[in-house]
């Protein structure tokens, strides 16, 4: 009997490619920095390099505040993050976020994916979809429009920085 994949994954629609270009994690405790690097399209080790020169240890044991994560956004591709807020429903994000998902609350940890919404286009309705930088994610699942799968329990929404107007 042939298989099919499983009802959870539905992946990019055909002929989309994705703008951000999924950037996996290396170590246990980096999907916060591969999900500013997939944000940002830098590498990991560039997204490493700010988060230490803006006090985030480079090596050890770290967490990285939210105060931090806007700091490596703003300074290394002048994009605005905003502080952690409760995820109630996706209809909240915006066009861009990094969601805390597989969230326990008795230790305050998670682990951070990206989700991108599409704005529907020409009669298109609007679409979105999650980047899972975890480094044992299956390849299909990098990319998967099955929000379901996710249990969000907070998210940063991230915008670009708005242009300065002049006089």
């Amino acid at each position: 009997m042939a298989t099919s994949k499983s009802a959870t994954h539905t992946g990019l629609p055909e002929g989309f490619e994705s703008p951000l270009k999924r950037v996996a994690m290396e170590e246990r405790c980096d999907d916060i920095i591969a999900s500013i690097a997939t944000l940002s399209q830098k590498s990991l080790a560039d997204v490493h390099k700010m988060a230490a020169q803006l006090g985030v240890p480079a090596v050890g044991p770290y967490f990285i505040y939210e105060s931090k994560i806007a700091a490596i956004l703003i300074n290394l591709a002048g994009l605005v993050a905003t502080s952690y807020k409760e995820f109630s429903s996706y209809g909240e994000l915006g066009n861009a976020s990094i969601l805390l998902v597989d969230y326990d609350e008795i230790t305050e940890m998670g682990r951070h994916v990206v989700f991108v919404r599409v704005p529907g286009q020409k009669g298109s309705p609007e679409w979105s979809y999650i980047i899972d930088v975890g480094n044992w994610i299956e390849p299909e699942y990098h990319y998967t429009t099955a929000l379901n799968k996710y249990k969000p329990a907070y998210f940063i929404n991230v915008t670009p920085r708005p242009q300065a107007k002049g006089k």
